[in-house]
């Protein structure tokens, strides 16, 4: 069950990883396979990136190709790592998509006219640049990015604390988008009811209880007040 879950995680980290969605190469460990322009194999096969860069039913049937190898060889290294203690089966799993990623972008460049590698490019950043409060300060530090705009180590670290920033906002301002929404659409609801009816839905409700935030599990939670208590 373990091994068949994470060879389809492996599968869907590969073809589903969207431009949206993917980080910066910083290093190794989990970001060292990511790879949005390879990962892009997915996206060209959709019809709306084929029109808009103009690809060729020659190439279309290319890059299925491509697409259909990649799954192919991921499947197959990774049945290859049962053997391999659990402790290292991760980073040897990163290792597999980040050779995969390389091979992938290979066959790509082969495949893609100039003019279409451009304006993929061009896709990706956009879709990167779309996701400022969840990745998209990676989007300035890519060696491309980066070199094309002069970006300086000091803008770096900015870049990286304004997103922090942004991303706590961005959370913030969503909770509270939401609670007024939950209000606004209780009251409407409560709005049919007449008068009595509302006061004994307050009886049945009784007092207000505020929940406070938690990663805990209940469980857990409990386990916690205990250990507090007994300091």
């Amino acid at each position: 069950m373990f091994r068949a879950s994470l060879v389809s995680a492996c599968l869907l980290a590969l073809l589903f990883w969207g431009p949206a969605s993917a980080t910066a190469q910083q290093g190794g460990g989990a970001n060292a396979w990511q790879n949005s322009f390879a990962q892009s194999v997915y996206w060209l096969q959709t019809p709306q990136i084929q029109k808009e860069l103009e690809i060729v039913p020659e190439q279309i049937e290319r890059l299925r190709a491509v697409q259909q190898d990649s799954i192919t060889h991921i499947r197959e290294a990774y049945g290859k790592l049962t053997d391999v203690p659990a402790e290292e089966r991760q980073a040897r799993y990163y290792d597999i998509l980040r050779e995969q990623n390389e091979e992938t972008e290979r066959q790509l460049l082969e495949i893609l006219l100039p003019q279409q590698i451009k304006r993929l490019k061009q896709i990706l950043l956009q879709q990167r640049l779309a996701q400022l409060q969840w990745g998209g300060a990676a989007a300035f530090q890519t060696a491309e990015v980066a070199e094309a705009l002069n970006i300086t180590a000091e803008q770096r670290e900015q870049l990286q604390q304004t997103e922090q920033q942004l991303r706590q906002e961005f959370q913030e301002k969503t909770q509270a988008f939401y609670k007024q929404l939950q209000d606004e659409s209780r009251e409407k609801l409560l709005n049919v009811l007449t008068i009595e009816q509302r006061r004994r839905l307050e009886a049945l409700v009784g007092e207000k209880f505020e929940w406070q935030r938690t990663t805990l599990q209940p469980g857990q939670a409990a386990a916690a007040e205990k250990d507090d208590a007994k300091k």
